[in-house]
Formats: C-alpha cells, sequence, structure tokens
C-alpha cells in the first residue's frame, strides 16, 4: 500500500516526536498548539487525543493519535479515512483507506 499520508505533520509515519517550548527541554504537557490552523493537543509533549477530541483537528480534517501514534485520519470532509499501525521499529504504515 502507498506509504503517503494525509497528516498535516511531515514527521506522521516516522513515529513519535516530542513537541517542546523554544530552548526547554520539557515536553509540553495538556496544551493545545496551533500548527498551520489546526488545533493539536498534547499529552507529556506527545500528540494525543480520543473520540471526543481529536489530537489533531481543522476544518474537514481530524487525526486521531495516540501517545505520538498515528491512528486514523478522516479528511476531505470526512469523506477519505486513512487507518495505520505501529510497526515493530516505533514507526507507522497506513493499512487501509475508505473513500465515501
Amino acid at each position: 500500500m502507498n506509504e503517503k499520508t494525509s497528516s498535516i505533520l511531515p514527521h506522521a509515519l516516522k513515529g513519535k516526536a516530542v513537541f517542546t517550548k523554544g530552548n526547554d527541554p520539557t515536553p509540553i504537557n495538556g496544551e493545545h498548539m496551533l500548527v498551520e490552523g489546526y488545533i493539536c493537543r498534547l499529552k507529556n509533549g506527545l500528540l494525543h487525543g480520543n473520540e471526543a477530541y481529536p489530537a489533531i483537528e481543522g476544518p474537514g480534517h481530524i487525526e486521531y493519535w495516540e501517545e505520538g501514534v498515528l491512528k486514523e485520519i478522516s479528511t476531505n470532509g470526512f469523506k477519505r479515512t486513512e487507518k495505520y499501525e505501529k510497526n515493530a521499529d516505533g514507526s507507522v504504515r497506513l493499512v487501509s483507506v475508505e473513500e465515501k
């Protein structure tokens, strides 16, 4: 399957990336960030969300992440759903795409 992703983040398929503030190495916890107009929710510096509050949310686009691991993306006005699984090396791979 094609390993491209609709994620707004370029490192989405590479696995975890810890978000910090400036030169402070402390992970951002329980805060929201705006990335190119999208709301990003963090837990211990990692993208994290749930059904009620996706990790990344924007117009016609949501991403579900669990402790820094990409799980699912609904995009294109919620007409396309991509599902992901974690590999042994910590990266993720696209396992299915559904178009409505």
